[in-house]
């Protein structure tokens, strides 16, 4: 999947142009899954005025292209790229070199998606490297201590980052 289609779907799932505030969301200010507290230099006046391209122009910048996606199978990218946007990109990497070590992978996790991550990815086939990575999601998500508040969402999310991937 590419970025535009990626960051469609994303967006998509972060509520698009809503403006949500959750007192127990640790990002507080949020709109097209932008966080005032990611993005403190924005404001909260910056946040409210955010606009979808403006938005892109972040998750391409930030995510996408720090990660180098396009070196991933399209089935994973999308997947990774929404992880990335949810947990941070470090926590995303982290993720998946977990589940690669599930799949059998002798991966150090450190969460830097460099050459050896990248080939492990590719030492299994594109479903088996998706379905350990939703799973091993699924188990950062139920770590979380707003998992009582969110995690019915959370696991909604991965269900439409599945069906999509």
């Amino acid at each position: 999947m590419d970025f535009q289609a990626a960051v469609e779907l994303v967006l998509e799932l972060e509520g698009g142009g809503r403006i949500v505030s959750h007192p127990k969301d640790p990002g507080g200010l949020t709109k097209y899954g932008i966080s005032l507290r990611a993005h403190p230099e924005l404001g909260a006046d910056g946040i409210r005025n955010l606009t979808a391209k403006e938005a892109k122009e972040i998750y391409l910048r930030e995510y996408w292209n720090p990660l180098k996606l396009d070196r991933f199978s399209p089935r994973l990218a999308l997947p990774l790229f929404d992880a990335a946007v949810n947990h941070g990109i470090q926590a995303a990497g982290e993720i998946l070199q977990e589940s690669l070590n599930r799949l059998g992978a002798d991966l150090e996790v450190d969460g830097i998606l460099g050459e050896k991550t990248v080939k492990s990815t590719k030492n299994y086939s594109p479903k088996r490297v998706l379905s350990a990575f939703l799973v091993e999601r699924l188990r950062f998500y139920r770590s979380l201590k707003t998992y009582d508040t969110f995690g019915s969402g959370w696991e909604k999310r991965i269900m439409d980052i599945a069906l999509s991937a």
